[in-house]
C-alpha cells in the first residue's frame, strides 16, 4: 500500500463528512480534524471520534 500524506504546512484542518450508515454512529454531518503536515490518512483516521473510528478501522487501530 502506497504511503499518502497531506500537503505540505504547518497546521491544517481537514473536514470530514459522514455518509451513509456511519450516520447511525456520528450524528454530526461535518466535523473538522486538527492536522499536521507529516500526518498519514491513517493518522488522521485515528483523530476521529471512538465511536466512529471503531466503524471506520478494524479494532479501533
Amino acid at each position: 500500500m502506497r504511503n499518502m500524506h497531506l500537503t505540505e504546512g504547518d497546521y491544517r484542518k481537514v473536514v470530514v463528512r459522514i455518509l451513509g450508515p456511519l450516520r447511525e454512529v456520528e450524528e454530526r454531518g461535518v466535523m473538522e480534524i486538527s492536522v499536521e503536515s507529516d500526518m498519514s490518512l491513517l493518522d488522521v483516521l485515528k483523530r476521529l471520534p471512538e465511536r466512529l473510528r471503531e466503524r471506520v478501522l478494524v479494532n479501533g487501530d
